[in-house]
């Protein structure tokens, strides 16, 4: 991911000059950015994994329990993290207004409590706010942190299932693209990759897999229908 803290230094500094007065739009449209680049992602993990990467296990794999296995941990993944990124998306944010003889806040015009800090991308103080993350599109603050950490620890733990658990996948895949220049005749080889990949997944899947799955996963698709010819 790209680092939120990163993103939003550049708005930091925008924000402090008055004349830029299109902060909060520009934020806005950042974090909606950053939303469908996330459904994007998460369309395409879930395709590339039942529509490419199991059918190919199976064809393979000895095993069809410790496929199954594998595959429903990783759902089970996919669904925690899902869940608790959306949680941390819908969050009702906290606001802990202080009281005469705390610390003011000049944007909101108020006191602020302890603890509580203005965003100026939410424009609104946050009660131990810690970020603005344009992927979740609003602060990390106490209504939402433990939502937000389970995220980012689900999310990591499913990256690395994903590539241990169906290595031997990966394995193959890395060794065909490395052993592969682009010559005529390579490049001819790749577009009846495609016609076989596009003929299979016509026949039985359903269109829309077609349009996101990357180039060279018909490579191996291609290998596998050709192993058992």
């Amino acid at each position: 991911m790209i680092g939120c803290s990163k993103v939003y230094s550049l708005l930091e500094r925008f924000s402090k000059n008055e004349t830029y007065l299109g902060l909060r739009d520009f934020s806005a449209c950042l974090d909606k950015v950053f939303h469908i680049c996330w459904i994007v992602f998460s369309v395409f993990l879930i395709s590339a994994l039942f529509l490419i990467i199991l059918p190919s296990e199976l064809k393979r794999s000895e095993s069809h329990w410790f496929i199954a296995v594998c595959a429903f941990l990783t759902l089970v993944f996919l669904i925690n993290i899902e869940y608790h990124y959306y949680a941390s998306r819908r969050k009702k944010i906290v606001e802990k207004p202080g009281k005469p003889g705390d610390a003011f806040c000049e944007k909101c015009d108020y006191w602020k409590g302890p603890r509580t800090h203005h965003c100026r991308s939410c424009d609104r103080c946050i009660y131990k706010m810690d970020h603005h993350c344009p992927w979740i599109g609003q602060c990390v603050g106490a209504h939402n942190i433990h939502h937000f950490v389970l995220f980012l620890f689900q999310l990591l733990s499913a990256a690395i299932l994903f590539f241990v658990l169906f290595s031997s996948f990966w394995s193959r895949f890395f060794k065909k693209n490395k052993s592969k220049s682009r010559s005529p005749a390579t490049f001819t080889q790749y577009l009846n990759n495609w016609r076989m990949f596009i003929r299979k997944f016509t026949r039985d899947r359903s269109l829309l897999s077609i349009l996101i799955i990357p180039g060279p996963f018909p490579d191996v698709i291609y290998e596998d229908d050709k192993s058992e010819i």
